[in-house]
């Protein structure tokens, strides 16, 4: 290897790069979305690395051809081409993106494989130096189209989980770029959790209409005249759009009393005021309401997976089982939800059997997940 192509290479996967990552319009990239149809950054990240080899292969072999029949052709064009492949990605990837959006599954990931390896084939040509061999061409093509696959699934899995879990906390707002982002990847992968089976793409606009239904109702600010009730009724529309600091201040100005309590709580987690959070609703799980102490519980779990302590995740569940008996089955459940999230696959599945046998109804909750927890894990470990 020598310098020349180690820089050449190098160029091959950062030029594409950064014109792929600032070709992200503005609503997209402010969520942390890539161009479409790529969902993820993280994906345009994969599939210039899969297709690296691939691009380098098929710049062994065309060098022959491009420099017979280029005799005169000064030997920086190929960067030349490298350039212009990587304005165009620039100025009409979101576009092209929105037409692959029309195009099917398989179809969709070939585009992106084959465009990455076009953005990258110009600066692998600059460091060719022998014609490769025919079975590179095929191994590298293999793994440019099946590793991108592999991560596609798993980012639309992660995506439909942290989606549906943003929709069970009212965070429309946040939901909407997962789904759209499980949308480029998985558009016809149904979506677990809705009363009947859809897409990422009409959960998208399901949930567009929501937003426009509710940022009409909030618009022009609170009224001046308005009861404590609109007040607080006021705070659960602000929190569905994420506004959770305008939330936060009207909830303090209201009577204390346990709905607001939490309704602060939720505010003050959605901003990363953690402890400030658990501090609120703890003393709630006193009430002698089971709702009451079901709502502190699952606020307290949902900070503590926002501050990545796992642990006490599953020790609040587990407590909330024996201390909420009434929703024993419901916690059960997420108590599976949370193994599975977690990568606990066996304990996952033992505790949604256990949450079956305390509340049937949560038999159609829980299945979607065993499904997803038996497709991905391989059958020597799973064997039911």
């Amino acid at each position: 290897m020598t310098g020349r192509q180690l820089f050449a290479w190098s160029l091959a996967a950062i030029v594409p790069g950064l014109a792929l990552w600032f070709a992200a319009p503005p609503d997209r990239g402010d969520v942390g979305l890539a161009v479409a149809p790529f969902g993820w950054p993280s994906m345009v990240a994969v599939h210039l690395l899969a297709a690296l080899p691939l691009a380098v292969a098929l710049g062994n072999r065309s060098r022959g051809w491009f420099v017979s029949a280029g005799e005169g052709i000064p030997p920086w064009a190929p960067a030349i081409i490298g350039i212009i492949f990587a304005a165009i990605a620039y100025y009409q990837a979101q576009d092209i993106g929105e037409v692959l959006t029309e195009w099917g599954f398989a179809m969709r990931a070939i585009a992106r494989t084959l465009g990455c390896v076009l953005l990258a084939w110009p600066w692998c040509l600059i460091a060719a130096d022998s014609p490769g061999r025919v079975w590179m061409l095929l191994f590298t093509a293999i793994a440019a189209f099946a590793l991108p696959a592999i991560h596609a699934d798993a980012l639309a899995d992660k995506g439909i989980r942290e989606g549906s879990d943003l929709l069970l906390q009212d965070r429309l707002v946040a939901a909407r770029p997962q789904w759209i982002a499980v949308g480029d990847l998985a558009p016809f992968r149904l979506s677990p959790g809705f009363k009947k089976p859809t897409t990422p793409p009409e959960v998208v606009k399901l949930l567009d209409a929501d937003i426009a239904k509710i940022s009409k109702a909030v618009e022009g600010g609170l009224p001046a005249k308005i009861s404590a009730k609109g007040k607080f009724d006021y705070t659960g529309a602000l929190l569905n759009l994420d506004r959770a600091a305008e939330a936060e201040a009207i909830l303090r100005t209201l009577p204390a009393d346990p709905a607001v309590s939490r309704r602060l709580a939720e505010a003050l987690s959605r901003q990363g005021k953690f402890l400030e959070s658990d501090d609120v609703v703890r003393p709630l799980l006193d009430s002698p309401d089971a709702i009451t102490r079901r709502g502190v519980y699952e606020q307290l779990a949902r900070n503590a997976s926002d501050r990545h302590d796992q642990a006490e995740v599953a020790r609040l569940l587990s407590e909330a089982i024996a201390k909420v008996p009434e929703f024993a089955g419901y916690f059960q459940f997420q108590l599976g939800r949370h193994f599975s999230q977690t990568g606990r696959p066996f304990e996952a599945l033992a505790a949604f059997d256990r949450a079956e046998q305390l509340d049937p109804k949560m038999a159609p909750l829980a299945e979607p997940y065993r499904g997803s927890i038996r497709e991905h894990t391989p059958g020597c470990l799973i064997g039911r």
